[in-house]
């Protein structure tokens, strides 16, 4: 579930869960063949000492060639900020508190506590077994920038295959493990930059009456809040695009569960004119995809910072799989094994 983890907003993977819950039922009536594969946080996708987050300076590059800005290009990696309970408190997190510190550092700490239980700070050193599959079946890209060097992300939900994910054994847990990762990747990877925020646009081409009933509403409230509580102060704008007629009274509910100053950022366009003007507004129109009517090289799924994604991913899964970088031997440092999160938090 996605980058992509808000950055994110407090919508965007509340609106995907709509379709993958559709069926959720019948997933629980299939744990028992879940359970014969090993979950999220296992031996099926086993995680790495949380050591590896912490490894020194000395053993990482002080440089990372992101692959996301100008092609090629070096981009120095600025120090590592590494913070614990009794430092001070990041910004973002007093700006979340609305300014009072006390409530702003009881929601870093809860963040702290998360990232150690989840090993999120390992997020990017793992293996992803289900990587592809989750990519092939459920539709989330990053593409470009905005024009204040905002990290773009497209959610397509939709067109999302449950039922080819269960077929994979990729269950929602699993699928919220992947989002988070997303999340990591667009904060530590695409943008480095602890005070630039996300534009997502969220793509509702095709949702139906009955996609948003009963029991997913629960979920997706709960859902909602999980990038809102760990990834504070990250949504820029969140377009919400080829809305069908009745999202009204499905905006009705989710819009209390947003808090009121992200709910300014949120945009709901219908209409192929009102869509690329809105678009063309944040965006530069070689940063927006073709399909969506601008000029960009790259279709949805090809940009540079999907290709550096999936690099990552397949050079974790050989380096769990054979025990070695497959990048090793080449004559320069492997990019993936010296990088340096950004952050801790």
């Amino acid at each position: 579930m996605l980058l992509v983890m808000s950055t994110a907003s407090t919508i965007t993977l509340g609106v995907t869960v709509v379709y993958l819950w559709r069926n959720f039922k019948y997933l629980n009536e299939r744990l028992d063949v879940l359970e014969s594969r090993t979950r999220y946080g296992s031996t099926h996708n086993k995680r790495r000492s949380s050591d590896d987050s912490a490894r020194t300076d000395a053993t990482r590059s002080s440089e990372y060639d992101a692959g996301v800005g100008t092609k090629d290009k070096k981009i120095p990696s600025p120090e590592v900020v590494v913070v614990g309970p009794d430092d001070a408190l990041p910004l973002r997190f007093l700006n979340a508190g609305k300014g009072d510190a006390e409530v702003g550092r009881k929601r870093f700490l809860a963040t702290l506590k998360w990232r150690e239980e989840n090993n999120i700070n390992s997020a990017l050193y793992r293996a992803w077994p289900d990587f592809e599959l989750i990519k092939e079946n459920y539709p989330h890209f990053f593409h470009g920038f905005g024009k204040n060097g905002e990290p773009v992300f497209f959610e397509n939900p939709p067109k999302t295959d449950l039922k080819a994910l269960r077929a994979g054994g990729v269950d929602l847990e699993e699928l919220l493990h992947h989002y988070a990762m997303v999340c990591e990747f667009q904060w530590q990877y695409v943008s480095r930059d602890d005070s630039q925020r996300s534009i997502y646009i969220i793509d509702l081409e095709g949702m139906g009456m009955g996609d948003f009933v009963g029991e997913c509403k629960e979920y997706v409230r709960q859902a909602s809040a999980f990038t809102a509580l760990h990834y504070p102060e990250r949504a820029g704008a969140v377009l919400v695009i080829n809305v069908p007629f009745f999202f009204k009274v499905i905006w009705n509910v989710v819009s209390n569960w947003v808090d009121a100053v992200t709910l300014k950022k949120i945009f709901i366009l219908r209409g192929k004119d009102e869509i690329i003007q809105a678009l063309a507004d944040k965006i530069p129109m070689e940063n927006i995809p073709p399909q969506y009517g601008g000029l960009s090289d790259y279709e949805l799924g090809e940009s540079p910072q999907e290709q550096l994604l999936r690099d990552l991913m397949k050079h974790n899964n050989v380096m769990e799989d054979k025990g070695a970088c497959p990048n090793s031997g080449k004559g320069e440092p492997c990019k993936f094994c010296t990088f340096r999160y950004a952050r801790n938090y």
